[in-house]
């Protein structure tokens, strides 16, 4: 997010400019659902909002608003004409965050500066309002640099998540409210948020991936009480309902749901439900009053859910606060921030980073539910897992997932009228159910699924020479569906599937993988692999590596994801290197240190002249995109680990991806006891605020010489036509502009300005069907932000959104 800081503090100055380009914002679909605008207040000076939280006092009602420059108090009691009262200057920092205790709010940031080396946290006097508020103190003592990035207050303590010392949380006791006194720390892992309740501290362990629950009653002797982890997890942030039973968790992540789960066991959470606004969206923070949630989903704004059923969150209400991403829902890290809904008028406050305070009011809507229990027609027995889904959802409304469980029973909700669900598992036909629904009320409804046929498969694997494969992993994928299989000695494995066509792997560590698509019916049920030796990683279906090594002190570990799921931005590119059908690669981000990627071990005098080759893409980030002292370094070990060779060192950025070739034996002599390393050190960057190193790997071969350069993944062609976004972004002078066209054409890139002018128009001629890369050149041309857009045939792209910074 920090890259697009120089972006952010130009948009007060060109907002107008840009509505008045693009007057669809305001009117093409509708910026709230179920609510209704009170009031909104923007600083007349250029600012970045961050977190908000209010205050009531003597029939009075405020905002306290973080900024990128101090905190902001305005009072929203007459939420029509909000009015600033106080601005309490503070470090710079775009995160900052707030809570009251008494008459006192306290400030904490992650001001990621030199400027300060302990900035401490900030005591306001709230007591002179309604005409002003003032600092009383700053609290500095073992909090460090950077302090926290949240806090958290309860029966008089306050719980600072997130410092550079501890880690996980300091606990201060408030009783003198403006000298507070350390009491506790847990520094077990890292915490980016927590939420305490009668003493029990909730976690958001966001660099483990997991909800940690900690009993704080012994404040100097924190106890773990459990840990969990979840698929795709980046913990952000942490909510609990008012009977502490159940609680909402965020991820700050691309296209990952709110999840909410049952913590009454604390030994062992229940994941129950999950919320997804729209497929690319990202959820900020979420809160709940009572029976609703309010979850900050930066471009989607405010969302409003019903928890009545704590098992079945439904959408009820929504207010954009960003129109100008033009409604394409997802986007990137600006919008709505914060929400808070727990004034005494009912009133809930906003803040956007762009576009300042906003005061709206919900009305309360409810949903109606259905209920009931789903069985196998022909056995009666039911039926796991079932996907339920509400078809026709309302405009701009995003979509729920419940957990049906092993007893088949279910609960799900959509807001009232006569409704639609869809009930699907694979395996099972599509069965689609009518309801009329009423607000609070819900309608008894059971359901019979009809199985389809099921097939006996046989999946054989050999070698080019007929050799069996023993101990290969074989995949089977359909929908959400997938079976994971291993062949025997004989290079067999047979099982039962439902017909349908699958998408099949086959993974051996020492063998090339194979994928084929096919369907498996009575008259298909023989599938056969043969593949030759060689030792072949695109992280598809990743082999047993060493993301971590005992002696890295990074903040993250490596981590394998798809490409496109840009878990850190534009400072990477979308797409893998070998282009395969799920665009998996390994992620590194450095920070603080070094982190450390280890292969499993493979046999190298297997083949003639053997040769390790990789995909490489490397970016030392620093803030303003600026090269960083940074190194991303290659070893190889002949005796299993014990002692390590270098073979590379880069510390240079990458404009893409790069191949690298080399020689095992330039390096060491082969052996059956081989591995290689990577190791990415992110190190002090002289004079400047430390950023860290993020890059990529794919397509990591070992094999003869020969032999690596002549294989090639299974590469799939588009099915729709779809802008990428640029990368470097922001750049100088030069970046690289990505598409996918699903057939042949001439596609054109037009780049205009920010009053909407074409300042360039570039013609790339004839292309195949395939993903398409185009390195633009804007020397010449100003610092400033611009859109692409492509053109191909009689189809027009969605609208990109670059910088040029110089």
């Amino acid at each position: 997010m920090t890259e697009e800081r120089f972006m952010k503090r130009l948009r007060l100055h060109i907002l107008l400019t840009l509505l008045s380009m693009y007057p669809a914002w305001a009117s093409a679909q509708s910026l709230n659902f179920h609510t209704q605008l009170l009031g909104k207040f923007a600083r007349a000076v250029p600012t970045e909002y961050s977190d908000i939280w209010g205050y009531a006092a003597n029939g009075r009602e405020y905002a306290i608003v973080g900024t990128n420059q101090g905190t902001l108090i305005v009072e929203v009691t007459n939420p029509t004409e909000p009015r600033e009262v106080a601005f309490i200057p503070g470090p710079l920092s775009i995160w900052r965050d707030i809570k009251t205790h008494s008459h006192y709010a306290y400030v904490v940031h992650d001001a990621n500066s030199n400027q300060d080396p302990n900035p401490g946290m900030q005591i306001i006097d709230l007591s002179g309002l309604p005409n002003t508020a003032v600092l009383a103190a700053t609290y500095r003592t073992g909090l460090g640099p950077g302090l926290a990035h949240n806090i958290y207050i309860d029966n008089g303590f306050a719980y600072l998540a997130g410092s550079r010392v501890a880690g996980g949380v300091h606990i201060l006791d408030l009783k003198n409210p403006t000298a507070p006194v350390e009491v506790g720390t847990w520094s077990e892992n890292y915490w980016h948020d927590v939420v305490v309740k009668n003493d029990t501290l909730y976690g958001s362990a966001m660099l483990i991936g997991a909800i940690e629950i900690v009993d704080g009653r012994d404040k100097s002797n924190l106890k773990l009480i459990s840990r969990t982890h979840y698929p795709d997890a980046f913990t952000h942030n942490i909510w609990m309902t008012d009977d502490n039973r159940y609680l909402a968790q965020t991820d700050e992540v691309h296209g990952q749901p709110v999840n909410f789960w049952d913590v009454t066991d604390h030994l062992s959470p229940q994941l129950i439900a999950n919320y997804s606004a729209a497929p690319n969206a990202i959820a900020h923070n979420a809160h709940i009053r009572g029976d609703f949630a309010y979850i900050s989903y930066y471009y989607d704004g405010l969302k409003i859910l019903d928890l009545h059923q704590r098992r079945a969150p439904v959408e009820v209400g929504y207010y954009d606060s960003f129109p100008q991403d033009n409604f394409q829902r997802g986007g990137g890290f600006d919008g709505a921030w914060g929400a808070y809904p727990f004034l005494p008028s009912g009133n809930i406050l906003i803040s956007d980073i762009s576009n300042g305070l906003f005061v709206v009011r919900f009305d309360s809507t409810r949903a109606g539910y259905i209920q009931g229990k789903i069985v196998d027609s022909q056995t009666g027995e039911p039926i796991e897992g079932v996907k339920i889904e509400l078809l026709n959802p309302d405009t701009n409304t995003g979509q729920t997932r419940v957990q049906v469980g092993a007893d088949g029973a279910y609960i799900f909700g959509a807001l009232p009228g006569q409704r639609q669900f869809k009930f699907s598992k694979f395996g099972y036909e599509d069965f689609v159910a009518e309801a009329n629904l009423e607000s609070g009320v819900t309608v008894p409804l059971n359901i019979s699924l009809v199985a389809r046929p099921r097939v006996n498969v046989r999946v054989t694997a050999k070698t080019t020479d007929g050799q069996p494969v023993n101990g290969a992993k074989v995949v089977f994928k359909a929908e959400d569906f997938r079976a994971d299989l291993q062949t025997d000695a004989n290079g067999v494995v047979e099982t039962i599937l439902p017909e349908a066509n699958y998408d099949i792997l086959f993974v051996a560590w020492g063998f090339f993988p194979q994928r084929k698509t096919m369907p498996v019916s009575q008259n298909a049920s023989q599938v056969e692999f043969v593949t030759q030796p060689g030792y072949w990683e695109t992280f598809t279906e990743a082999q047993t590596w060493s993301l971590r090594d005992v002696n890295d002190d990074s903040r993250f570990d490596w981590m394998i994801d798809r490409a496109d799921s840009r878990p850190y931005g534009s400072r990477l590119p979308g797409v893998d290197h070998t282009r395969d059908a799920e665009g998996f690669v390994v992620f590194t981000r450095a920070r603080f240190g070094r982190s450390t990627l280890t292969s499993p071990t493979f046999d190298a005098t297997r083949f003639q002249k053997p040769v390790v080759q990789y995909a490489r893409f490397y970016n030392p980030y620093r803030w303003a995109s600026i090269q960083a002292n940074d190194t991303l370094k290659t070893f190889i070990s002949n005796d299993g680990g014990q002692t390590w060779v270098l073979m590379d060192t880069t510390t240079a950025i990458d404009p893409d991806w790069q191949v690298l070739t080399f020689h095992i034996s330039d390096f060491v002599t082969p052996t059956q006891n081989m591995k290689l390393r990577f190791v990415n050190i992110e190190a002090p960057d002289v004079g400047n605020p430390r950023g860290s190193a993020f890059g990529m790997l794919d397509d990591i071969k070992i094999a003869g010489e020969g032999t690596v350069t002549a294989v090639e993944a299974v590469k799939t062609v588009p099915t729709t036509f779809k802008v990428l976004q640029n990368y470097p972004n922001p750049f100088n002078p030069s970046t690289t502009i990505r598409w996918q066209q699903p057939v042949e054409g001439k596609a054109e890139i037009i780049i205009s300005n920010l009053l909407g002018q074409n300042v360039l128009t570039l013609r790339t001629g004839l292309r195949p069907a395939g993903e398409q890369i185009y390195v633009v050149d804007m020397r010449g041309r100003p610092s400033g932000i611009y859109f692409y857009r492509i053109r191909l045939g009689n189809k027009v792209s969605a609208v990109k959104k670059m910088i040029l910074l110089k």
